[in-house]
């Protein structure tokens, strides 16, 4: 069984680098910066006519912040999911915790049963969990395909232990795919730990913007530190990390 490299994306720029490089699908989002949100239907449809054969996974997140959903966002992650899937896409990724941080079985089966039969990640939802072992068979019984976890540590490199212990208990049920500051320097080194098949990365370095001019008085938001500076993915780490991976076949 082959190592397969998720690259997380939010701009058609980092696309087109994903897919020169080979990687094996993309998670599609909007503001990264944030954690990701629910991707544009023009953002999609601008992937699929560049990258016919990319495999695309969209994040349903209609909002930054907890887990924790009400009802009307429920909807909107439900109606996410049917306007995606009605054009195209390859599966999904979300994850819905109640109050005291368990799996909200009801409202994921709803979301899973909407995008049927396509392919379902549980995200990074899971380590904030209380419980990672219940979590783990719950998530299972739900019928997800995945889990995408960083070992309830800031990075995966941090909590490979954690990591390892899910894909021991997993048992070949559900793949555990290990994200979160994945990157060439670390990336052996976390497979060799844990033994996951999937990984997940940004695979990110700082791109200049091309606007000259420099209004630095005006800032368009509190999470913005630089309107002149954003993230792409390298399409050389990318490459590096799929010859690593494939070395370890």
């Amino acid at each position: 069984m082959s190592y397969k490299l998720e690259v997380c994306v939010d701009s058609i720029e980092s696309i087109v680098s994903a897919n020169n490089a080979g990687a094996h699908r993309i998670e599609l989002c909007s503001a990264l910066e944030i954690g990701g949100l629910t991707p544009t239907i023009g953002l999609v449809k601008q992937t699929q006519e560049l990258c016919p054969k990319l495999p695309i996974y969209a994040m349903i997140r209609p909002r930054s912040g907890d887990f924790c959903y009400s009802d009307n966002e429920i909807l909107i992650m439900q109606k996410d999911i049917q306007i995606l899937k009605s054009n195209g896409v390859n599966g999904f990724v979300f994850g819905i915790l109640k109050t005291d941080g368990t799996i909200d079985t009801k409202n994921c089966k709803l979301l899973i049963e909407t995008a049927a039969p396509l392919e379902c990640t549980f995200h990074r939802a899971f380590d904030v969990i209380s419980d990672a072992k219940e979590s783990l068979e719950e998530v299972i019984r739900l019928g997800f395909t995945r889990i995408l976890t960083s070992g309830q540590s800031n990075t995966a490199a941090n909590g490979v232990e954690n990591i390892g212990k899910l894909v021991e208990w997993a048992q070949h049920r559900i793949s555990i795919m290990a994200g979160a500051g994945v990157t060439e320097d670390n990336v052996e080194f976390i497979i060799n730990k844990t033994k996951v098949r999937e990984l997940h990365s940004s695979a990110s370095h700082v791109k200049r913007s091309q606007m000259t001019y420099h209004n630095k008085s005006v800032s368009m938001g509190a999470n913005t530190a630089d309107e002149y500076s954003l993230k792409v993915v390298s399409e050389e780490k990318v490459r590096k990390m799929i010859e690593i991976l494939n070395k370890h076949k």
